[in-house]
């Protein structure tokens, strides 16, 4: 008879336990529902802003541009602290023909007056002989030719450089923090009994 009269009592409690876990569970539906549908709506914005820019952002537009005048292509992908290198190597390249030139021309000039057997011609370097001058031609000619090549090869990188950031203009580079949250069943230590639970996982 006492195990009958607490039998009411053990029907109570069970019918709390089972009210207070059919609530969890409708809460973590909810937050569930609730994360998938912000993830949905956070992927497709992300897609339109995309498709939107890639549509206005041009890698041929930007290739032309620097075609056209070295750093205009960096000006239109937003890389302004490209200029200073662009501009400084140009610099650097234009001022190694210019001076390279002038003295490939110094020394040819002395060396067709050393070896013309002329007396009328006055040598600018006297005490030189006409194998040293050429070696001295020879040498500017020499760092002529890569003065040009290292002014052709800036001129590539800076076409290159800009079709490159134009294709990675809209490309995330942010940290993609995610949000999963999902139900789950916890076993409570010692006993063969399962509560309901939450599981998070964080992706990086």
């Amino acid at each position: 008879m006492k195990t009958l009269s607490g039998l009411p009592t053990l029907l109570l409690v069970m019918r709390n336990r089972l009210q207070h876990s059919f609530a969890l569970w409708m809460l973590i539906a909810l937050i569930c529902c609730y994360s998938d549908i912000m993830a949905q709506n956070n992927n497709a914005a992300s897609l339109t802003d995309t498709t939107t820019a890639t549509a206005y952002h041009s890698p041929k537009k930007a290739a032309i541009m620097s075609a056209l005048l070295p750093g205009l292509g960096q000006i239109y992908n937003k890389k302004y602290w490209k200029l200073p290198i662009i501009y400084g190597g140009a610099a650097a390249t234009g001022y190694l023909i210019y001076f390279n030139a002038g003295e490939y021309n110094r020394f040819k000039k002395a060396y067709i007056y050393a070896t013309d057997d002329n007396p009328a011609t006055i040598p600018e370097f006297p005490n030189a002989s006409a194998a040293q001058l050429k070696i001295y031609r020879d040498n500017y000619r020499r760092n002529l030719e890569l003065s040009i090549m290292g002014a052709a090869l800036l001129y590539t990188l800076n076409i290159v450089d800009a079709v490159v950031d134009a294709h990675l203009f809209d490309f995330d580079v942010s940290n993609d923090l995610s949000l999963h949250v999902t139900p789950g069943l916890q076993q409570s230590s010692g006993m063969n009994m399962f509560s309901p639970g939450v599981t998070i996982t964080l992706s990086f």
